[in-house]
């Protein structure tokens, strides 16, 4: 009974709207990759392998998937689901298609689908030819394609699996070399991306109260290519941005505390022997995830483009808990200063009220 309350409690911490109290997240152990080279036979070849692996691992929690052909919600039929396959990449490659997507998780119907954030999923956005939405002119094989993993905490912390959490981050990173990438604590979201941009605005005062709390961006975008997107328990970086904060020696100065893994192009490094969360309101802001930080800070975009994290971020009136909109000048201060707190979110000096005021 004792196991069965600590897994209900470690798999069902949910983050609800601030003033509609709807599900916007649920607490899960996360990883996102950012890579390139998804035109590839290779890289194609090897996400099919992370999408089968991630299926048998999780087992009977494979409940649903997106139909890499059809893009309907498909429940498992005895067991069985579709997997996307580099048969199904290739054909969407030769008809002249910009992405090929895939979606596993483990729902047991639409509804859930629609209301609940997924306990076990799987997302890939693969970039296999030249995107319509690549304004800024990016050729393909510098174009950034997703991969993000998401398993109920009870699934490493508590279960014996055949590979730890660090040891299939480091496995895939092998896989599909990525630019950058987080691992650690982080947020299952809502599985229809229509949904997961609003939602984004009432989960990032959570990123706040948890500095270890990451929201991945599932979204492919150039701005990955040379900027890293957060830091976490585990962050991975190529070589190519390690050289741009000083190599392995700099990564090295972060002392024994801190072990580099490394994989086929770049580093993990683990900021401490598990992933912690945090809590601004109990004086709890991860100094050594702040270290890293630190270190990583000029590989962040510019603030203007964190958007990625939120595209809103609204001030709320305490006492009528309505959006407080005096003009669009404040809006934009509002979520300009967000991001400025966001950035310093590993110091016990940001302070930051549940409502924003």
């Amino acid at each position: 009974m004792k196991d069965t309350m600590l897994k209900d409690g470690l798999d069902n911490f949910f983050l609800l709207h601030p003033i509609y109290g709807n599900h916007l997240g649920r607490v899960a152990l996360t990883f996102t990759l950012y890579f390139i080279n998804g035109n590839t036979q290779e890289i194609q070849h090897n996400i099919c392998e992370c999408i089968r692996e991630y299926v048998s691992l999780i087992g009977d929690e494979a409940r649903c998937c997106v139909s890499p052909s059809s893009s309907r919600l498909l429940l498992a039929e005895d067991g069985k689901l579709e997997l996307m396959d580099e048969e199904t990449i290739r054909r969407k490659q030769e008809n002249g298609s910009s992405i090929a997507e895939f979606y596993v998780a483990s729902h047991t119907s639409g509804e859930d689908y629609d209301k609940v954030p997924a306990k076990f999923s799987l997302r890939t956005v693969l970039l296999i030819n030249d995107a319509e939405f690549a304004f800024d002119g990016t050729p393909l094989d510098k174009e950034v394609s997703t991969l993000s993993a998401v398993f109920a905490p009870s699934f490493f912390l508590l279960d014996k699996q055949p590979l730890t959490f660090a040891d299939l981050v480091l496995k895939w990173c092998d896989a599909l070399r990525p630019q950058s990438g987080a691992a650690g604590w982080g947020v299952s979201q809502l599985s229809d991306l229509w949904l997961v941009g609003p939602n984004k605005e009432g989960l990032a005062r959570y990123l706040l109260q948890y500095p270890g709390l990451d929201l991945p961006s599932v979204m492919p975008t150039s701005r990955f290519v040379h900027h890293i997107a957060s830091i976490n328990w585990l962050t991975i970086l190529c070589d190519e941005l390690a050289e741009q904060i000083g190599g392995p020696e700099s990564l090295r100065s972060l002392g024994k505390e801190y072990p580099l893994a490394r994989y086929d192009g770049g580093h993990i490094i683990q900021a401490g022997p598990t992933p912690q969360l945090g809590d601004r309101e109990h004086g709890d802001v991860l100094p050594q995830y702040g270290k890293v930080h630190e270190l990583l800070r000029p590989l962040y975009p510019p603030l203007e483009e964190l958007t990625y994290i939120t595209d809103g971020f609204y001030d709320y009136h305490p006492q009528t808990r309505r959006v407080n909109i005096e003009s669009a000048e404040k809006t934009e201060r509002d979520l300009r200063t967000f991001f400025s707190f966001w950035m310093d979110r590993y110091s016990a000096d940001v302070k930051v009220p549940p409502l924003f005021r």
